[in-house]
This record gives C-alpha cells, structure tokens and sequence, in this order.
C-alpha cells in the first residue's frame, strides 16, 4: 500500500512510509494532500492510504490486490531462495486477504498471528481482526520479536512431530 499510495500520490516511498510509520506523524493532519485531480485538505496519513486503498486501488485492481501483491512477493523469495520457506506477512487486515494466501499455498502450514497492543485499535482504520490462530501481545519491539521466534519454533517443532509420526 505505501508503494502504490506514494507512485498515485507523488511522493518518494521513503519519505511515504516514514511519515506513515510514525506514530506522532500518522494521525495528524497534512494539508493540500491530492490524489489525482481531487484535493483532500487536512487528512491523515491514514485518512490517505484508506482513501488510496479503498477508492482508487482496490475498485481498479480488485479487494484482493494487496494479498496478490504479497504473494507475488513470497513466490519472488521462493524463486530466489530467499528466506527459505517460512514467510512473515506482517499485515494483514481483512480476512479475504488471509484466504488468498491460504489457497495459493494449500498443502502449506499457513498460520495468521493477531497482534495486539494496549491502546491500540482499528477505530479509524479501515481494516479490522482477522479469524486467527494465535494472538501475541507486543510489550515493545525486543519482547514481540522473542515471541514470534518463539511461536514459530513451536510451529515447526509441531509439524516436525507430526510429519515424523506420519512416517
């Protein structure tokens, strides 16, 4: 979403995704922001990318879009051998999104995380939970990188014993 909102709205990806990253700068208001012909005064970097998203991207490329761009990205990697063949999508905000990659990869283990953060809602998003099979809570980056690692080892533990009882 930043790479197609930053091309659509004009601005350097860098400077894009910094400024949508931000927590002080995300929710605060940018003036004489436009997408095409049509100004948009005062909205949020949010308010941008689910307008980009929902108005301009998803009607001319599909609701999926996002998911397939993803994919794409994941089979990149895998031609590549890049990155093995354990993948992190970390972000994922409708669950049409999580079948799509679900059903490109069916005979894979394929598990969505639901990450929480005290404070922290879809209230002014666009986005919202998706049916998961695990829920983390981040107490800070270090914490939830430990956690996932964690969960993933115990992902593949689990299909390592499974696959040897197969056998």
């Amino acid at each position: 979403l930043y790479k197609r909102s930053a091309a659509i709205l004009g601005y350097d990806l860098s400077f894009w995704t910094s400024i949508c990253q931000n927590n002080e700068l995300k929710d605060k208001p940018m003036t004489n922001i436009r997408t095409g012909t049509k100004h948009i005064r005062s909205a949020t970097p949010r308010d941008m990318l689910i307008a980009v998203a929902e108005n301009v991207i998803k009607p001319e490329f599909g609701n999926n879009i996002f998911a397939v761009d993803a994919l794409n990205s994941i089979r990149q990697h895998m031609l590549n051998n890049i990155g093995g063949n354990i993948f992190v999508m970390p972000d994922c905000g409708f669950d049409y999104e999580a079948d799509v990659i679900k059903g490109a990869f069916p005979n894979a283990k394929v598990v969505v995380v639901q990450i929480e953060r005290e404070g922290h809602t879809f209230d002014n998003d666009s986005r919202d939970w998706v049916p998961c099979d695990h829920i983390l809570y981040n107490r800070g980056l270090e914490a939830l990188k430990k956690d996932v690692i964690s969960l993933v080892s115990n992902l593949l533990i689990d299909l390592n014993v499974q696959t040897m009882a197969v056998k």
